[in-house]
């Protein structure tokens, strides 16, 4: 079953599943020939220095330690150390900040 969606709706919005946003059908409109694109895309300068230190770097993550994770929550016996958690998430925004 496919729907047309051919505009903003009147009603407010409601979440759909992936299943649903699959099969959903937008039409768009063709630009003129000869209309240059007004659209632009500006990177924070965090974002900028997280696109930076992407480039040509090896995966840090422990493929081995991983796996042990994996099979800990498999298990059932993984236990998450919220405060250990909380204190890298704070630490990570500092770094990408400045702020400390």
């Amino acid at each position: 079953m496919a729907l047309e969606v051919s505009g903003p709706p009147n009603v407010a919005t409601q979440p759909i599943s992936r299943k649903a946003a699959a099969q959903l059908q937008f039409e768009t409109q063709p630009t003129a020939q000869g209309v240059e694109s007004t659209d632009r895309v500006t990177l924070t300068a965090t974002a900028e220095r997280l696109r930076q230190g992407s480039n040509g770097a090896r995966s840090p993550i422990d493929e081995k330690r991983l796996e042990s994770i994996r099979q800990k929550i498999a298990s059932g016996s993984y236990q998450v150390d919220a405060s250990r958690v909380a204190d890298r998430l704070l630490r990570f925004e500092s770094s990408l900040t400045g702020t400390s």
